[in-house]
């Protein structure tokens, strides 16, 4: 989860040199892969209600948040939460 496009891009970029078969998705503006098998997602769009009701609470094993020290914003807490 990260805050700019522009950054999930590049990580998922990176995760494709190190897991070059995995299905990859973005979860950003109008690109919303659910069900990718790792997803790249902006906390802008993930956030809002009408999209984090498409996951279950415990459908992600493990969640990465860039620039965790925003953690305490409403979009973040609503995703963490």
């Amino acid at each position: 989860v990260a805050h700019r496009e522009e950054i999930l891009h590049q990580a998922l970029r990176t995760f494709r040199r190190i897991r070059p078969n995995a299905e990859l998705g973005l979860y950003v503006g109008n690109q919303r892969d659910r069900h990718a098998e790792v997803l790249f997602a902006s906390v802008q769009t993930l956030s809002r209600e009408n999209h984090l009701r498409h996951f279950e609470p415990n459908q992600f094993d493990y969640i990465v948040i860039d620039e965790f020290h925003h953690a305490s914003a409403p979009t973040y807490r609503q995703l963490i939460d």
